[in-house]
């Protein structure tokens, strides 16, 4: 695994590719594993071809990307998984520097780690090397449980493949819990529950996004996920446990007293950051509530 502390120029990124078929001898390069570990105050990339890609922020800030024409916005609470063979555009907007935290695995090693972890022990021993079909996950941003943050902060004092191993074992903890959210949809058909759940973890990428947009509307969430408003309500109700107006809410509180913990006092500035439209509604919850970090951690 390669190590930086600067991204790839973008020329060298336009030529990334997962694998060697179809490609040009000297045209084109192939995703290495690589973690970029950088700050920045502004930057844009587009990626035709990415590979298996984690993006983080380690602090305030936040990154945008553009992925399948819809907007989704990384923050420190958050983590974006982005399979091989996307394209997307990847933005930091000019202001103060944005600390992150990248991981890229090549085509090959996302294959052999993602077989190893859905394999049994004693298929890993008759056939170590065969492949198994890919099952991603259905949405794109994560709650970033504490752990996970400090465990990859810890990259520097560990070897390249257990600091893999333990990563994507952390991916594969996301996707046995969107399993379980897809099973609490109410039908008889696995087809059926699979793509409910696909539209409902859209509109749930979109509150982890746009949480602070006082004008997150149901008509915006449920047009994004292409279901009528009171089917999308209840679907979204059956997949996560609170309706899409008590998760905005509840992030939106949390926030608060994620900042209110860092050193920030103006209550009423905080309430309008984060998407309250009457400031004075905060006051009566924040005293009702023990100051705690994590915005996103109900909603994993």
């Amino acid at each position: 695994m390669l190590i930086s502390k600067e991204l790839p120029p973008v020329e060298q990124i336009s030529r990334l590719r997962n694998t060697w078929d179809g490609i040009e001898l000297g045209t084109n390069l192939i995703w290495p594993d690589l973690l970029v570990d950088t700050s920045l105050s502004s930057y844009s990339k587009f990626v035709p071809e990415s590979s298996f890609s984690i993006f983080t922020v380690k602090g305030p800030g936040s990154v945008d990307v553009k992925l399948k024409s819809r907007n989704y916005r990384i923050c420190r609470n958050t983590l974006m998984l982005i399979p091989p063979y996307e394209s997307f555009e990847y933005r930091i907007n000019k202001g103060p520097s944005v600390d992150i935290l990248n991981l890229h695995l090549g085509f090959n090693t996302f294959k052999a780690v993602f077989s190893s972890q859905l394999k049994s022990q004693e298929e890993l021993l008759d056939k170590p090397e065969s492949e198994e079909e890919f099952d991603f996950l259905s949405g794109y941003l994560f709650h970033k449980p504490l752990e996970l943050e400090r465990f990859l902060n810890q990259y520097p004092n560990l070897e390249h493949e257990e600091f893999i191993e333990e990563t994507m074992a952390w991916v594969f903890k996301f996707i046995k819990k969107e399993k379980t959210h897809q099973s609490f949809i109410n039908s008889s058909k696995k087809s059926t529950q699979k793509e409910l759940f696909k539209r409902v973890s859209i509109a749930k990428d979109l509150i982890f996004s746009q949480y602070s947009d006082p004008f997150l509307t149901l008509d915006k969430m449920s047009s994004a996920a292409n279901l009528s408003k009171f089917h999308f309500i209840r679907i979204f109700k059956q997949a996560f446990g609170s309706s899409p107006y008590q998760m905005i809410r509840e992030i939106r509180i949390r926030k608060i007293q994620e900042q209110l913990s860092e050193g920030e006092n103006d209550v009423t500035a905080l309430a309008l950051k984060n998407g309250f439209q009457e400031p004075n509604s905060i006051y009566p919850i924040l005293r009702k509530r023990k100051v705690r970090k994590g915005g996103f951690s109900n909603f994993e």
